[in-house]
């Protein structure tokens, strides 16, 4: 994969959604702006927890407005273990492309859109990050993002039924400055 190619906050990334029973690729801004947003907040909302999915500013995204986004690898940076003070890539070798669940927001002609989040795998915990992209296997993607309005429940259910966990490694990107020091806490791998 591209190393130099990725994903960072206010970029635009493919997202898959279905309109009209046809899958369609559309460019989506990374960072969702909620609903009713007059202006663009300084730090729009990048990733979505699954643990408060059901809270502002997902709550209705999660009913109506599901994507699945298209990766080969995500980036973290890393506090503890053998790869501390260093920013990651983790991909699946098994797996050429990973399927992410988002959520997506239509904001002034333009498609924002956010990762679903969910607490790291092992693998991603062992080597220093507390987090991930939550991925579902390629068989629940329509079930996913299937357009019609549901529960946040149901959308749940559905994540669960196609959560996906692939074999993963890691390459190292770069060195992180020494501030990352200041974002170590004890316990930070135990917070969530």
């Amino acid at each position: 994969f591209d190393y130099e190619n990725f994903v960072v906050p206010k970029a635009t990334a493919p997202g898959l959604v279905i309109n009209n029973g046809i899958r369609e690729i559309h460019p989506m801004r990374f960072g969702l702006i909620p609903i009713g947003a007059k202006t663009e907040p300084k730090q729009p909302y990048n990733n979505a927890r699954i643990e408060s999915i059901d809270k502002w500013p997902w709550k209705v995204p999660v009913k109506q407005q599901r994507c699945v986004l298209p990766l080969n690898a995500f980036r973290e940076p890393c506090y503890w273990g053998a790869t501390a003070g260093k920013e990651v890539f983790f991909s699946a070798p098994g797996d050429p492309l990973l399927f992410v669940a988002g959520l997506y927001h239509h904001w002034q002609g333009q498609m924002t859109m956010t990762f679903i989040m969910r607490p790291a795998c092992d693998f991603v915990m062992d080597h220093g990050h507390h987090r991930q992209p939550f991925f579902i296997h390629p068989d629940g993607v329509d079930d996913w993002i299937a357009p019609q309005e549901r529960s946040t429940r149901d959308s749940l259910a559905i994540l669960g039924n196609h959560a996906y966990e692939p074999a993963m490694e890691f390459t190292v990107h770069r060195q992180m400055s020494t501030a990352w020091q200041g974002r170590q806490k004890a316990r930070l791998k135990k917070r969530d």
